[in-house]
């Protein structure tokens, strides 16, 4: 992967590196912290084959950390991310585009009822996901609005 293809990959998931990054350095919660480490648990079990301990220059966006050898990502920053899933996702929805080139890959919760059909009808879509969101983008800005005006209750 060149470093231009490595940074229009990071700018096209900026939103999911900065909630990542925010998480892990600077204002994570419990609940967030123990869903990562339960993330990250799964990730180094190198179950799925992709977990790159080493960090290599050709599967890693920062070379000599842990990365996923399949979205290049930091490991600690992708388990750490509110609305990430596990990149075997990611897989499937190419699979998918490549069958039904018609389907919005942008829409997620379409694309994995095409993969669950296509996979009750037979089809092999590669391996199922590990970690899947703890919440959706929508549910956090809910969250965030809440936080927001509970701060100025006591007031």
């Amino acid at each position: 992967m060149t470093w231009r293809e490595k940074l229009k990959l990071a700018w096209d998931n900026r939103a999911q590196i900065a909630d990542g990054f925010w998480n892990v350095y600077i204002g994570c919660k419990p609940e967030i912290e123990a869903e990562a480490l339960r993330r990250k648990t799964i990730c180094e079990s190198n179950v799925c084959g992709f977990y790159d301990k080493d960090g290599k220059p050709e599967t890693s966006m920062i070379p000599g950390q842990p990365a996923c050898s399949i979205c290049h990502c930091n490991i600690s920053a992708k388990v750490a991310c509110t609305f990430c899933w596990c990149a075997l996702l990611d897989k499937q929805i190419l699979k998918l585009k490549e069958l039904r080139p018609e389907t919005n890959i942008q829409d997620i919760d379409s694309c994995r009822v095409q993969i669950k059909e296509l996979q009750k009808q037979g089809v092999d879509m590669g391996p199922d996901p590990l970690w899947d969101v703890m919440y959706t983008k929508e549910m956090d800005d809910t969250l965030k609005a809440q936080e927001y005006t509970e701060q100025f209750k006591n007031r």
